[in-house]
């Protein structure tokens, strides 16, 4: 984006405002990590807040600050109205008037994709009660004292986060916009030949063509900004499509399965790269943005309008017959049975491949995790088919040899 993002801090203490103008202003600074320490540094440096620009001359940030729940509210609808919203909002839980629950609460109903930071003391609140003041799981919490580090980090990585999401929302407009010239197409060549059945077959072979290359398109998106996992998503698809088959599930899906398993990762576009390729270990924060991915996903492909439930089974195939996956902790009957089968295929070829933080494992402790498994996590008849391709049929993954009968 050509403009700095925008960030809202709301706090009614003027030094803390000052601290995190400071921080969020400078590079970074290892002699000054602790809260009080910056408190003293803002109240040298900025004496008087009212007279001081809200954005510093080096400032990676366009800032607002202001001092309760009210000002924060007006400003978020004053960026809307603007068209120059806000990407993140820090806010302070115990406040004057209205608290950082409800003011999180009446920022949503302005604009429901800004990312906010509830920021608070052990004492004020809990996550549980701040979700149910807020109607929302979606929120971000930082509890005090915190570091300067953890603030620059913490606003780097959800600025990010908040562009690809805005990116995202314009890729979709723009492959609806090239489906629905496919479609009037298709109208057009349908009524030039009199419906004929023999040109409406020839019709769709390139309607199925073009969406084929799009979801290319979409998968090369995803996987160009992951090296590591290059392939990842079609090795995925054939392994799925491969266990469907070996099922005897229908033909039609049988292609779903293969569709979506071709995407199955396209969420991980609003993950910031550094954290996909990162080798060492990933921070709880971290690893909450990467377990948005199947919501982010479910939110681009369901603008699409699939023969086939795509959508849907990608958002699912994390998801884990006992009710300990994500997003949504759904349980064995809630589960469609495609986004089961993508399940197996993807541990499978995950496990068996290299990773930043680990080497590849090995098909065999791949077969060994689906097994032990099995009616557990992963779908019973999906992991014996898998285990049989491998096992009794020599199936072929990314060149690994398959093991003897």
């Amino acid at each position: 984006m050509d403009e700095n993002h925008r960030i809202l801090i709301i706090d009614d203490d003027p030094e803390v405002r000052n601290s995190y103008r400071q921080i969020l202003a400078l590079h970074e600074d290892p002699d000054r990590t602790n809260t009080e320490a910056l408190m003293q540094a803002g109240a040298r440096l900025f004496q008087d807040e009212s007279k001081s620009s809200d954005r510093p001359a080096n400032s990676a940030y366009d800032l607002t600050l202001v001092e309760n729940g009210e000002a924060g509210v007006a400003a978020v609808k004053a960026s809307m109205e603007s068209g120059r919203p806000y990407a993140l909002a820090f806010v302070d839980m115990k406040m004057p008037g209205m608290d950082g629950a409800e003011t999180a609460r009446r920022i949503w109903e302005a604009d429901p994709a800004i990312n906010i930071f509830i920021v608070t003391a052990y004492s004020e609140a809990t996550p549980d009660q701040v979700v149910r003041s807020t109607g929302r799981d979606d929120l971000f919490y930082l509890r005090k004292p915190f570091t300067s580090q953890e603030i620059r980090q913490f606003a780097r990585c959800l600025t990010t986060q908040w562009s690809l999401r805005e990116d995202q929302k314009q890729m979709a407009a723009e492959l609806e916009g090239a489906n629905e010239g496919l479609e009037e197409r298709v109208r057009e060549r349908t009524r030039a030949v009199e419906q004929s059945e023999a040109e409406l077959k020839t019709t769709l072979k390139q309607l199925r063509k073009a969406l084929n290359a799009a979801i290319e398109a979409l998968a090369a998106a995803a996987e160009a900004r992951d090296p590591y996992t290059a392939g990842h998503q079609r090795r995925v698809a054939n392994l799925a499509r491969a266990i469907a088959t070996e099922l005897g599930l229908p033909k039609d899906d049988i292609e779903a399965i293969r569709m979506a398993g071709a995407i199955h990762d396209i969420g991980k576009i609003r993950v910031p790269s550094e954290i996909l390729n990162r080798p060492g270990k990933i921070t709880e924060v971290e690893m909450q943005l990467i377990r948005m991915h199947p919501e982010v996903g479910f939110e681009i492909l369901k603008l699409i309008d699939f023969p086939w439930p795509v959508a849907e089974i990608e958002r699912e195939h994390h998801e884990r017959l006992d009710g300990s996956g994500y997003p949504r902790g759904l349980k064995d009957g809630e589960i469609l049975m495609p986004a089961r089968i993508i399940a197996v295929a993807d541990v499978v070829e995950a496990m068996t491949a290299h990773r930043p933080y680990r080497p590849a494992l090995g098909l065999d402790a791949a077969l060994a995790e689906i097994e032990k498994n099995r009616g557990i996590l992963y779908d019973a008849a999906a992991v014996d088919a898998c285990v049989r391709l491998f096992r009794e049929k020599a199936f072929q993954l990314s060149g690994e040899a398959a093991l003897e009968a």
